[in-house]
């Protein structure tokens, strides 16, 4: 197959590569994660497709005391808030299933008053100058927080994304997590950078 061939078959089937990272994300999560950041020179479209995939896959990892696995076709709901590729992305996991757990993603602003009913509350970069504000209004919940702002983990936040090497990777304020009454597998644990508010 020549070179050229293979490119329009690359654009051809875009979406459907997409969604076969995210079937194998699903499947087989640890043995692929880290993944290399290949799609910095195409406007960063890869980076942002292994973060959500990522996202994703941490609704299976986290358990919470009470909520959203208290029964077992209860949804897990995401917010995100602000502009970003990966909340687009993550618009296309509204209605899949996490184990029994239908997933609902809705977009919000900063101007919503009720951060808490959620389980998984993604903060987009764009919100940056506003994480203080939000981090305090979800202080005392049990709603994982999750983004790729610079320091998240370091200021409060849950689990951030950073980029080492290359390679998506993740940071895990463990505090954080325990102080909100969650729970992380052991597997999520292993593959992830423990940080602290002091570090």
């Amino acid at each position: 197959m020549n070179s050229k061939r293979k490119s329009g078959m690359h654009r051809q089937h875009g979406h459907g590569w997409w969604l076969r990272l995210l079937l194998l994300t699903s499947v087989l999560f640890f043995p692929f994660f880290p993944f290399h950041c290949l799609g910095q020179a195409a406007g960063g479209d890869l980076e942002a497709q292994v973060k959500a995939a990522y996202i994703y896959n941490f609704t299976k990892f986290i358990y919470w005391d009470k909520g959203a696995n208290e029964a077992q076709t209860s949804p897990i709901n995401i917010f995100v808030l602000g502009t970003d590729p990966i909340g687009g992305l993550l618009e296309d996991f509204s209605k899949k299933q996490t184990s029994s757990h239908p997933i609902i993603v809705n977009k919000i602003d900063a101007e919503t008053k009720i951060f808490s009913s959620c389980q998984l509350f993604f903060i987009a970069q764009s919100e940056k100058q506003q994480l203080p504000s939000v981090l305090r209004q979800l202080h005392g919940t049990n709603v994982l927080t999750v983004s790729d702002i610079s320091g998240f983990a370091h200021q409060g936040g849950m689990i951030g994304f950073v980029i080492e090497d290359g390679k998506v990777k993740i940071e895990i304020n463990l505090q954080a997590v325990n102080n909100a009454g969650l729970k992380i597998s052991a597997k999520l644990l292993e593959i992830a950078k423990i940080v602290s508010s002091e570090d």
